[in-house]
C-alpha cells in the first residue's frame, strides 16, 4: 500500500549554499525509510517572489531529483500565478535530501543574497 504526504519547501526549511546557489532540503523520514519503489515526487505548484515582494513569473525551478532531463539543467517547472499541471518524477533509489535551485528568465542562476531578499514556495506531494 502506498502512502502520500504533502510537503511544502520554503526558505524556512531549506538551507542555502551561497557558493552554488542551491538550497538543500531534508526529506521527511517517512519518505526516506519507505521501502516502496518507485517513490514519486509530484511537483504541484511553485511561486517565487522577487526583492520587491512581487510575484516573479520568469523564474525556473530545478531539482536534483529530476533524473530525466540533465540537458535542461534538471528543470522541474516555472513559477506560476496559480495551479499548474502536476509533474511526476520517479525516485528509484534511496535519497535523504534534495537540492533545488533557481534561474531567471535569461537562464542565469539566482544566488541567495541576504537573509530575506527573496521568497519561494515549492509545493510537492510525496508518494512512498
Amino acid at each position: 500500500m502506498s502512502n502520500q504526504r504533502y510537503f511544502t519547501i520554503t526558505r524556512e526549511n531549506a538551507s542555502p549554499n551561497k557558493t552554488t546557489g542551491k538550497w538543500k532540503v531534508k526529506l521527511p523520514w517517512e519518505f526516506i525509510t519507505s521501502e516502496n519503489y518507485p517513490k514519486t515526487i509530484e511537483v504541484m505548484n511553485f511561486v517565487y517572489f522577487n526583492l520587491n515582494g512581487q510575484l516573479d513569473i520568469g523564474v525556473s525551478c530545478h531539482g536534483s531529483f529530476n533524473y530525466d532531463s540533465p540537458e535542461n539543467d534538471q528543470m522541474i517547472c516555472f513559477s506560476t500565478y496559480g495551479n499548474m499541471t502536476p509533474k511526476h518524477f520517479n525516485i528509484n533509489k534511496n535519497i535523504t535530501r534534495i537540492e533545488i535551485w533557481f534561474k531567471d528568465y535569461k537562464g542565469k542562476s539566482i544566488f541567495p543574497v541576504g537573509l530575506w531578499d527573496e521568497y519561494f514556495i515549492l509545493e510537492l506531494n510525496l508518494h512512498y
